[in-house]
């Protein structure tokens, strides 16, 4: 992908808008999400090593360490990005 990016990539994309005013006051929809986020990370994962989670809560914790301590990159990609950056 990162080498023929002019090659099919075969992605597919699918956007839901919601209008959740319609659901009821963003304060009630926050205590419901609120919620269910507990329900879920009350419920007994099927491996003990691995915490239920919510989407995006992995992102989160990612996002959280990369900050504190930077992205990990292969040598190879960097080295291909100071390329591009440099237009070589």
């Amino acid at each position: 992908m990162i080498d023929a990016p002019a090659a099919r990539q075969d992605l597919g994309h699918f956007f839901l808008l919601i209008d959740t005013s319609r659901l009821g006051s963003s304060s009630w929809l926050a205590e419901r999400v609120d919620d269910f986020v507990g329900i879920l990370h009350s419920t007994p994962p099927a491996d003990a090593a691995k915490p239920v989670m919510v989407p995006g809560e992995m992102q989160m914790e990612r996002f959280e360490q990369q900050r504190r301590h930077g992205i990990a990159m292969d040598e190879a990609v960097l080295e291909m990005l100071v390329r591009c950056a440099r237009g070589s």
